[in-house]
Order: structure tokens, then sequence, then C-alpha cells
């Protein structure tokens, strides 16, 4: 039984899209998170919060207020 005017095969054809869509979106997570624990990634990482820390340092030294930077 098919749900209100919809026939059978468009409510197939809909699901099937949006299974797919589902398996490129959890392909592309997928691939973000190897991406990110890759070796140069760490280094790019590391040197992002020398960076933010070194800028911490100016700021703190010239008397303003830090930046709050986002963290995750």
């Amino acid at each position: 039984m098919c749900v209100g005017s919809y026939p059978c095969v468009e409510l197939l054809d809909k699901y099937k899209s949006a299974m797919m869509k589902r398996r490129e979106a959890e392909a592309e997570l997928n691939e973000q998170l190897r991406n990110q624990t890759a070796p140069d990634m760490k280094v790019k990482q590391r040197e992002c919060k020398d960076t933010e820390e070194q800028l911490k340092q100016v700021e703190t030294r010239l008397g303003k207020p830090p930046v709050p930077f986002f963290t995750n």
C-alpha cells in the first residue's frame, strides 16, 4: 500500500535517490575523517595551534584581549 497520492514507483524512486545521497555523504565523511588523521594534516593542525598561541602572546604584550579561536 502506498502513502497519499504517490504511486509506489515514485516512492521507490524517491527512496532510492535518498539512499544514494546518504551513501555519497557517508563516503565523503569517511574521506574527510581519513584526511583529518593523515600525517601532513596533523602537522598543519600543530602549526595552526602554534601560530594561534604566538598570536595570543603578541596580543597580550600589546594589551589587547585575546581573540577566541574555534576549537574542536
